[in-house]
C-alpha cells in the first residue's frame, strides 16, 4: 500500500528503494519455508509455499517495474490511472528497448 501511495505521489525512486527492501524482507521471511513448516496436508503446505514464492517473485519485480517508469519518465498516476482504465486486458506489459 505504501509503494502505491509513493506512485500515485509521483515518488517513484522512493517507492523502487521501498519496495527493494520490501522484496528483501519477503525473501527472508520465506526462503527457508517449505511443505513441512505447516500443520496442514502435505498438498496443501506444497500449494502455500507456492503462494508465498509467487508473492515473493511479484515484490522482487516491482522494483524493475518502477525504475522502468522512472527511467522513461512514465508518471507514476498517468501509469496507474491506465492500468484502472484497462478493461480487456487487466494485465499490463511495457514494451522493452
Amino acid at each position: 500500500m505504501r509503494v502505491d501511495c509513493q506512485i500515485r505521489a509521483n515518488e517513484l525512486l522512493n517507492a523502487q528503494r521501498v519496495s527493494e527492501r520490501i522484496a528483501g524482507e519477503y525473501q527472508g521471511l520465506f526462503e527457508r519455508t517449505g511443505p513441512a513448516s505447516f500443520n496442514v496436508d502435505h498438498s496443501e503446505g506444497r500449494a502455500t509455499v507456492k503462494l508465498l514464492r509467487d508473492v515473493t517473485d511479484s515484490a522482487h519485480s516491482k522494483p524493475f517495474l518502477l525504475d522502468y517508469l522512472r527511467t522513461r519518465r512514465i508518471e507514476g498516476p498517468a501509469y496507474i490511472d491506465s492500468l484502472e482504465r484497462e478493461k480487456v486486458q487487466p494485465m499490463l506489459v511495457l514494451p522493452a528497448t
